[in-house]
């Protein structure tokens, strides 16, 4: 039987500065960071969990979370920078494919000035869609992921929620041939924090 790993990140001086009860939110941090073309991320954590999923194409994408020793949690996601889709001559192209992503669950922050989080991989199929008379893309899971944005070109932004519990924000390329895309977020009270991709290709 494999053992659940655990996170644990000394906060020191920088939780007793600012009390535990409000810094919990500043102790995890989710954003985006543009992976190195082999997916590795040029972050010093003392522990992380990361994955790279790529195509045969060579395009896809990155996503690692862990502690950072005297911060707390971080979470970050990116597409790899080879990544390119076909320019779009439809003016809508349906997708399906899957998603991955880490998710630290059940982050607790205590006196002592240690956060802890269990990190799981999360995955799923994910179906979506880009409009791009319309200028809209909307992608969702059956295991609760949400993405919709708005297109310029084959350049997506928009919002991301998981499971009605966890929000934040999304980037994707989409064209003719896929659609390929980064996500991050975190829950309201900081006890959950994700960050995750998606590469789904055009039915």
């Amino acid at each position: 039987m494999s053992k659940q790993i655990l996170f644990v990140a000394a906060l020191g001086a920088l939780a007793a500065c600012s009390g535990t009860a409000g810094y919990q939110g500043e102790a995890t941090v989710t954003k985006f960071f543009v992976p190195n073309s082999d997916g590795t991320f040029s972050i010093d954590f003392a522990q992380s969990s990361r994955k790279q999923y790529k195509d045969a194409d060579g395009d896809g994408y990155a996503f690692v979370g862990g502690a950072v020793e005297n911060e707390g949690f971080l979470a970050v996601a990116g597409i790899l920078p080879q990544t390119t889709v076909d320019v779009p001559v439809s003016a809508k192209v349906d997708y399906t494919g899957r998603y991955n992503m880490i998710s630290i669950e059940e982050i607790t922050l205590y006196d002592s000035g240690y956060i802890y989080g269990l990190p799981n991989e999360r995955t799923g199929a994910l179906t979506g869609t880009a409009d791009f008379a319309a200028k809209t893309f909307k992608a969702n899971s059956q295991n609760g992921l949400s993405l919709s944005g708005s297109i310029s070109g084959t350049d997506v932004s928009g919002t991301m929620t998981y499971k009605d519990t966890v929000s934040g924000e999304f980037k994707a390329l989409a064209g003719q041939d896929k659609a390929v895309g980064a996500f991050h977020g975190k829950s309201s009270n900081s006890d959950q924090m994700v960050a995750g991709g998606f590469n789904i290709v055009a039915n």
